[in-house]
C-alpha cells in the first residue's frame, strides 16, 4: 500500500467517525426538540423545560412562539 493509499483511508475513516458524530449530535438534538415540544403542551414553566432539556431558554420561547401559530 502506497503513502497515498494509507492517507486516503486514514481520512475515510475520520470521515466516517466524524459523519456519526454529527449524526447522534443532531439526533440527540431533535429528541430534546420533542420533549421541549411535549413540555411546553404540559404547560411547565419554561425554566423546567430548560432545565429537562438543555436547550436554551431562547430556544424554548422560540418553539414555543411556532406552536402558537
Amino acid at each position: 500500500m502506497t503513502l497515498a493509499q494509507i492517507f486516503r483511508e486514514e481520512g475515510k475513516e475520520e470521515g466516517i467517525i466524524k459523519g456519526i458524530e454529527k449524526g447522534i449530535e443532531v439526533g440527540a438534538k431533535q429528541g430534546k426538540l420533542e420533549v421541549a415540544k411535549r413540555l411546553i403542551n404540559m404547560e411547565l414553566p419554561i425554566e423546567q423545560i430548560v432545565d429537562a432539556t438543555g436547550l436554551s431558554k431562547k430556544e424554548i420561547e422560540k418553539i414555543a412562539a411556532e406552536m402558537e401559530v
